[in-house]
């Protein structure tokens, strides 16, 4: 399975959504918690409905990456994005 992550973090990633076979876009954590964040401006959302939007147009489940907090869920899911990383969903833990 291919991941592209850090999606919309920097570069060109719709050329890289054409050109990779994908299993799944993980969505960077500044882009999510811009696009989420209750005072976000116009062009912060967009840029987040924006690689979802591009995501769902390709079939790719998206991740977002970097959720610290619960009230970014249901933006999220409203957005159709199908799973969520980050401390609101659980403290990262010991390997061993």
């Amino acid at each position: 399975r291919v991941a592209l992550d850090d999606a919309a973090a920097r570069g060109p990633v719709f050329e890289l959504l054409r050109a990779l076979p994908l299993d799944e876009l993980k969505i960077d954590a500044t882009t999510v918690r811009r696009g989420c964040a209750a005072d976000a401006d116009l062009l912060d959302r967009l840029a987040l409905r924006t690689v979802v939007e591009a995501a769902q147009a390709l079939d790719l489940p998206t991740v977002a990456k970097g959720v610290e907090q619960r009230n970014m869920l249901p933006a999220l899911a409203a957005l159709g994005v199908r799973a969520a990383q980050g401390f609101a969903l659980h403290r990262p833990e010991p390997l061993g």
